[in-house]
């Protein structure tokens, strides 16, 4: 008599214990047999970059370059609105330079006239003063000559000056600019008051 566990086992499981079904093979793995062409998947740009990582980055090249455009701006713009006030400066300076000349008037004459060396002393004076101050950053300083008044008065009244200064940039010094240089010109002359006592009854007389 055969024994019931083996009959059991010889019918495809052990007692107790149903059969599992074997796994499915495939197709490919049978001899003879092929599997068809795998269906491509979809293009996903997000999925690529996201695995690839080829794209991310693309815009930290350009951050170097822009932030130096708008460094060496605002320097432009500083710089510009220095050597504007330095331009200022030098015809203020040359303003009073004139002013400074023009006062050597020849009280011996009777017509309004300057004295030509004491208003070249007076000018050489005043540039003198201000180039030796450190801090007008003034380079010359010189009288450019004693013209005419002009308009058919050939009357030479009129003290020439020209100013010239140079000033360090701020930011502009990484891009090669050592120096930037303003130049200024003043002018100045006297002019006639009182002349008789009759013009301080009737107000004549050029001012």
């Amino acid at each position: 008599m055969t024994p019931l566990g083996n009959a059991a086992g010889g019918a495809g499981g052990t007692a107790g214990h149903p059969s599992r079904a074997a796994p499915p093979v495939p197709a490919d793995t049978v001899p003879g047999t092929t599997r068809g062409p795998t269906p491509p998947t979809p293009c996903d740009p997000g999925r690529r970059d996201r695995r690839g990582g080829r794209d991310r980055g693309t815009i930290a090249p350009v951050l170097p370059v822009l932030g130096l455009a708008i460094l060496l701006l605002g320097g432009l713009v500083m710089d510009a609105a220095r050597l504007l006030n330095a331009r200022a400066a030098a015809i203020a300076h040359a303003e009073e330079a004139a002013r400074a000349g023009a006062g050597a008037i020849d009280l011996g004459s009777d017509t309004l006239e300057l004295i030509a060396e004491d208003s070249r002393a007076r000018v050489e004076e005043y540039c003198a003063g201000i180039l030796q101050d450190t801090r007008s950053e003034v380079k010359t300083c010189h009288l450019v000559g004693i013209e005419e008044v002009g308009n058919g008065d050939s009357r030479p009244l009129v003290v020439h000056v020209r100013v010239t200064m140079e000033i360090p940039p701020t930011l502009l010094g990484m891009v090669g600019v050592s120096t930037f240089s303003a130049t200024g010109e003043g002018r100045a002359r006297p002019f006639e008051g009182i002349l008789t006592p009759d013009d301080i009854r009737t107000g004549s007389g050029d001012v």
